[in-house]
């Protein structure tokens, strides 16, 4: 680095030279805030989508297991329809045995009624008394084997309503099956089309991390540059020249816009000088022409030139 004097780094911050390599820092730099804003958008997006994967993937094996449940559920319940229809089957024969013996006791009921009708109109009262008895008992056996016909009966209609009812319940469970099976299906696809976009977007992002690289050090090179061709110290905020005006100072131009980390507002580009042991933790604004330690000597000799006579 070699000092200058305060004009000559204004004529530097003034030439054509600078003001390109300074044209291309901004151009850079915004390239690589977008390029960056964009990466993180990317990745933020690949680690929804890879979630969103994941997720609809369980979706899908838990589907997948309830179109399973239902149709084990279905298996299961045909059997029971099946072995209730054989029972209800064997309780229709019983029935039927059971009616047509109901139906011979009601007839010889009616016979033995009309009998002792006979006898008690006949005056007969020996016979209508020994066939009141078996009318008596013929009623009883008739009256015990209807109500096993009637409950033979309820048997086999309750039964056939069970049966009735699980069949209803197979239809169902069979077309829940399909119906979440096909959910489960969509849910997949649904998971395998999220893992692409991921996978998309993944390579996207790839490709934003190497430009990032690539902008970084194509910053990297232009801070070089500066320090090379402007014959300053180039560091990320600053650029710095030591004065030929005062050797104890630095003149600091800073490449950022900052109203509240330094002791004083800095604008860009704008001609600042600092302690060189402090640095910019104390920055002072320039006046318009800094006078030298050569100059302040010849005007002390003036003075007291003038004042001898």
């Amino acid at each position: 680095m070699k000092a200058k004097w305060q004009q000559e780094v204004k004529d530097l911050l003034a030439s054509p030279e600078f003001k390109r390599w300074w044209e291309d820092l901004c151009a850079t730099e915004a390239n690589l805030v977008r390029t960056a804003a964009e990466l993180e958008e990317q990745l933020s997006q690949v680690t929804l989508l890879e979630f969103r994967a994941e997720f609809t993937q369980k979706k899908g094996i838990d589907t997948l297991d309830e179109a399973n449940e239902h149709e084990y559920a279905a298996e299961g319940m045909q059997a029971e329809a099946s072995e209730l229809e054989n029972k209800a089957l064997e309780a229709v024969a019983r029935f039927e045995e059971l009616r047509f013996l109901v139906s011979d006791l009601w007839s010889k009921l009616g016979a033995r009624e009309h009998q002792l009708e006979h006898f008690r109109t006949a005056g007969d009262k020996g016979k209508a008394k020994g066939l009141d008895r078996e009318v008596r008992l013929a009623r009883e056996e008739y009256e015990k084997e209807m109500a096993k016909k009637v409950r033979s009966w309820d048997d086999v209609e309750r039964m056939w309503g069970r049966a009735l009812e699980i069949n209803l319940m197979i239809a169902e469970n069979r077309i829940r099956a399909r119906k979440v099976r096909r959910q489960s299906e969509q849910n997949f696809l649904e998971s395998e089309r999220h893992r692409q976009n991921a996978e998309r977007l993944r390579e996207e992002a790839n490709a934003s991390e190497e430009r990032l690289a690539e902008l970084e050090q194509r910053i990297k090179e232009l801070y070089r540059l500066a320090a090379q061709r402007l014959s300053c110290i180039a560091e990320k905020e600053f650029l710095y020249w030591q004065q030929r005006e005062n050797n104890k100072m630095v003149w600091a131009v800073p490449l950022v816009e900052d109203r509240s980390s330094y002791n004083i507002e800095v604008t860009p580009l704008t001609l600042y000088q600092v302690d060189r042991v402090r640095g910019v933790e104390f920055i002072e604004p320039v006046p318009e022409r800094v006078v030298s330690e050569d100059e302040d000597g010849r005007i002390d000799d003036f003075f007291r030139a003038g004042s001898t006579g």
